[in-house]
């Protein structure tokens, strides 16, 4: 846990700051942001134009107000990222949750889990939602003290809020089929005595060989999701009722007609981005959400009409886009009226990788001068004094905290103009998602700085 800080200058109103526009999705767990600190990582966000994050605690107690304190601080809305199907980090669970996990298609097979390290857990389990509910309310509830007039977190993204399923049948994560699952399948349909067998398609109780089974058990999902939904949001001890000023924000698919069916518009929400699976696609195009402008206009036209709508972009290392990329694909959002766009995780950006690190700012701080990378740096490069010059006074000493280089200045006349150069200083791509490409290298820069 950080420590919680102070200071005059952290009194916020939580209404003024950004819900929706440009967001990025980041997990503070990552190696990108380790070791780093909190005024760092919300000043490289901001650098890259982002007015909000989507914040993911791969343990929710790990929450740390010293970042959220920084992140308001340079003006980021925070909307706090949940799973709704699992957990990646089982630290917070109770010791009797095994009871909990998803029985899926690969389960029954004998195979391990169908994503590496995600713990799958059954929204039909009583327990479960109690227990996600209550986690859930406990987190939104809190303030930041005196640091923000108003709740934690602004929003709260329900991320996966369905049963494993793609690309059919066939997945490995295809689910659930738990003994929660089967005693409500066989109160919404009494007639039928036990769930499709999954393994044995043409099967008697197989999708093929018994299709009247089957169409039940795609209704029995879509019911079981929108109640489960339902219940998280408005329900005794929900997300409306422990945080009602907290927007919610629904993260759906709509790719295909199947997934329309099988993921409708559930209740209840206030904003509603369109993800997965199109950022697998590696030629996706940039103005690939305009294939889901009846989409929009569906929820925007429901009998509980989402205010918001938004679209995720960039998953996997085959899917990387670069700044143009991520604009044209924002400029055909606005075409749509969808309020946000949000590369999937900002540390996966084609830029990041690609494109050498800059001065975005410079900051006088008594006799020294803090300058605000585009970037994390590689320590091993801007640690070298040699490598900043001074057309005025003299630089002392440095120190490096992700991509902020703190310039310690001596004989620097009151009311000096200062111009810093910058050379040869590198991007630290050992902490990258796929650090294989050189690092990428500013040859020169140089800024005025007033004193």
């Amino acid at each position: 846990m950080g420590e919680e800080p102070s200071g005059a200058d952290a009194d916020y109103v939580l209404e003024r700051l950004p819900f929706y526009g440009p967001s990025a999705k980041f997990d503070p767990v990552f190696s990108y942001y380790r070791g780093r600190c909190a005024e760092s990582i919300a000043s490289e966000i901001r650098a890259a134009g982002y007015r909000a994050v989507r914040f993911v605690l791969t343990s929710e107690s790990d929450v740390d107000p010293a970042l959220l304190h920084e992140l308001y601080r340079h003006g980021i809305g925070v909307w706090f990222a949940t799973f709704c199907n699992g957990v990646f980090c089982r630290k917070d669970l109770p010791p009797d949750s095994a009871v909990w996990r998803m029985l899926t298609r690969n389960t029954l097979e004998g195979k391990p889990q169908p994503i590496e390290g995600f713990q799958l857990l059954c929204m039909n389990h009583p327990d479960y939602r109690a227990w996600k509910k209550r986690e859930l309310g406990s987190l939104l509830k809190r303030e930041l003290g005196s640091l923000l007039k108003g709740q934690l977190f602004q929003g709260v993204d329900l991320i996966e809020p369905y049963w494993p399923d793609y690309p059919g049948p066939k997945a490995d994560g295809h689910g659930c089929f738990c003994s929660c699952c089967e005693r409500v399948f066989r109160q919404m349909f009494p007639d039928e005595s036990q769930l499709p067998d999954i393994l044995d398609s043409n099967g008697p109780y197989g999708p093929k060989g018994n299709p009247a089974l089957w169409k039940k058990w795609q209704q029995f999902r879509i019911a079981t999701v929108t109640d489960f939904l339902e219940d998280l949001a408005r329900g005794p001890d929900g997300i409306r009722q422990a945080a009602p000023e907290t927007k919610i924000c629904l993260w759906t698919r709509t790719q295909t007609e199947q997934h329309r069916r099988e993921h409708p518009l559930p209740p209840n929400a206030d904003y509603l981005p369109v993800s997965w699976p199109d950022w697998m696609h590696h030629n996706l195009p940039p103005d690939y959400p305009a294939r889901q402008g009846p989409f929009f206009d569906t929820a925007r036209n429901a009998p509980e009409p989402f205010r918001y709508a938004g679209v995720n972009t960039v998953s996997e290392a085959l899917a990387q886009h670069g700044g143009a990329w991520i604009r044209a694909d924002a400029s055909t959002c606005a075409v749509l009226r969808v309020s946000s766009t949000t590369p999937y995780d900002y540390r996966m950006g084609d830029d990041l990788y690609r494109v050498p690190p800059v001065i975005v700012r410079a900051v006088p701080r008594g006799t020294g001068i803090d300058l605000h990378f585009s970037k994390c740096l590689a320590p091993d490069t801007a640690r070298k004094i040699e490598r900043f010059q001074t057309d005025t006074g003299h630089i002392v000493s440095l120190d490096v905290e992700g991509e902020i280089v703190h310039l310690a200045l001596t004989n620097i006349p009151q009311g000096a103009l200062v111009t810093i150069t910058a050379s040869q200083i590198s991007d630290d791509s050992d902490a990258y998602r796929f650090p294989t490409l050189p690092p990428a290298t500013l040859i020169t820069q140089s800024i005025e700085v007033p004193f």
